[in-house]
């Protein structure tokens, strides 16, 4: 019986294998990024038109994109999700951005929380019940969706509501060269 065991298995794992069609061609990578423009990170050298949004508050109050810009150079988006980078991430944005361009509204957007009273739970729990900067309850993930953006993502809007910059969090520097531009 098991003589004819080995014979079958081999058998069936040739054809399962030779299902694997362009399997050489994956061993041997080109080299060349095949993702499409939108995949990640944004060109953050071109700007994009955007459409007014609302979403609420932590104080469950509604705010629009033309609220936040009221008056301001500009908005600037962080996309977080309560984590240790993302905690980083924002310290470095109240500590090292906005002092220096106070001139713009600065929103962290939850989207991985719920409803606005879940984000304010993790507002409060992260230590930032008393911030500077408004917290943005994205359950739905208007914003994500419409901004490609997830965790991480730093978007900048003008008052033309214009994406001007829309990159992965790094070291800040491309982010001051924005907010000076504006």
């Amino acid at each position: 019986m098991s003589f004819f065991k080995l014979p079958l298995v081999l058998v069936l794992g040739l054809v399962l294998l030779s299902g694997c069609k362009g399997m050489q061609e994956d061993l041997s990578p080109s080299g060349q990024d095949k993702r499409t423009a939108t995949s990640n990170v944004t060109d953050t050298t071109t700007t994009t038109s955007t459409v007014d949004f609302t979403v609420y508050d932590t104080q469950g109050q509604p705010v629009s994109l033309s609220q936040a810009l009221g008056g301001k150079r500009g908005v600037v988006l962080y996309f977080t999700m309560w984590c240790p980078v993302c905690a980083t991430h924002t310290e470095h944005l109240v500590h090292q951005v906005m002092p220096l361009y106070p001139n713009f509204g600065y929103y962290l957007v939850d989207y991985v929380s719920g409803d606005f009273t879940a984000a304010a739970r993790a507002q409060q729990d992260a230590g930032y019940g008393n911030a500077s900067f408004g917290v943005l309850a994205d359950g739905n993930k208007q914003m994500v969706n419409l901004l490609n953006a997830t965790m991480g993502t730093t978007v900048v809007i003008n008052p033309q509501n214009e994406v001007v910059f829309n990159e992965d969090f790094k070291d800040g520097t491309r982010l001051a060269e924005t907010l000076k531009g504006l």
